[in-house]
């Protein structure tokens, strides 16, 4: 498809309704319900390049309609969005000059477009956040009992601690079923798993939440999983950590990657992504860095770097195997 025969729209997805805009001419709003998104789908060209900003989940609905029509769809960082529009001086921020914007940076940056999950692959993913939620809701539960000198508060949090605990339970078996279902899934858990420290649950959430593992390179891999820096060169930091996949960065920085392999990939993770450090690789002085300052002493950009190869490595000498007909994921 020639750059000339493409026709650029963006979406800009609320709770209820999505603008719809071109690079020129009117905005439209439709109510985002599942008749009305179809309705609309069904009436954009098949030439078109549809540009989304992720939002949590709201945007796979339109995601979804297009892509049953063949239309291509690009799900891109917001703050890309965003710094794009100061940068063309466009300062205000609606809805509608929003989905504007969407288009204008499609035109001009040209996107690559997401390649959606299939959905066995999608209904995995779900099952892991919904445990990682129930995790963590556990987990504050289990401190608010050791907290709590109350026998009714107690028994009360006791009883959503075992009705949690068997939901947790539910989805492990849930999940085991679909790996077991899937050979490709299974293999690749499976080749992920010799790697010391490596569990199921670790093993899964990186086949599902880093889907580029084996098809891209271990630098852009660490990246994308926070263990490798990016360069900063014309200001301080010189290398900064930067944004992550959060859902693969918990389950690195829980230790069972980082302890097995380097005792300093630990450490680097436990420090706060934000956290600064000066030329020599010292902690700054900084508002971001001073209420962080008790977790870590500050890694060497050298251990920083060391890290990020050691585990990226491992990560794709693991997923060779399966990783080369991913998809790419929206927040690169």
């Amino acid at each position: 498809m020639g750059a000339r025969s493409e026709l650029w729209i963006g979406v800009d997805v609320a709770k209820d309704v999505i603008d719809v805009a071109g690079v020129e001419g009117p905005v439209v709003r439709i109510a985002r319900t599942v008749e009305c998104v179809a309705e609309w789908a069904a009436r954009v060209p098949r030439n078109a390049r549809v540009v989304l900003e992720a939002t949590g989940g709201y945007e796979q609905l339109v995601a979804t309609a297009l892509r049953a029509r063949g239309i291509a769809v690009s799900i891109v960082n917001p703050r890309q969005v965003r710094d794009f529009a100061k940068a063309t001086g466009q300062l205000a921020k609606t809805d509608r000059i929003d989905a504007r914007v969407l288009a204008q940076f499609g035109a001009a940056v040209r996107p690559r477009v997401t390649v959606a999950l299939s959905k066995d692959m999608q209904a995995l993913r779900a099952l892991l956040d919904r445990r990682r939620q129930l995790v963590g809701t556990r987990t504050a539960e289990k401190n608010r009992r050791q907290q709590t000198a109350d026998p009714v508060i107690a028994g009360s949090i006791d009883e959503h601690i075992a009705w949690l605990d068997g939901q947790i339970v539910g989805i492990d078996r849930a999940i085991d079923e679909a790996i077991r279902t899937r050979p490709e899934l299974r293999d690749a858990v499976k080749r992920l798993q010799t790697a010391p420290g490596v569990g199921r649950i670790v093993a899964t959430t990186l086949v599902t939440h880093l889907p580029e593992l084996g098809a891209v390179s271990r630098k852009h891999v660490g990246w994308l999983s926070a263990v490798c820096p990016r360069e900063r060169a014309v200001s301080r930091p010189a290398r900064y950590l930067g944004r992550a996949r959060r859902s693969a960065r918990d389950v690195i920085s829980r230790g069972p990657i980082g302890g097995a392999v380097e005792p300093h990939v630990a450490r680097l993770l436990c420090a706060a992504p934000h956290a600064r450090q000066n030329e020599k690789g010292r902690p700054g002085r900084g508002r971001a860095q001073t209420s962080h300052r008790h977790q870590c002493d500050g890694p060497r950009p050298a251990d920083v770097a060391a890290s990020g190869r050691v585990v990226t490595q491992l990560l794709r000498s693991r997923s060779r195997a399966f990783g080369a007909s991913r998809a790419t994921g929206p927040h690169d």
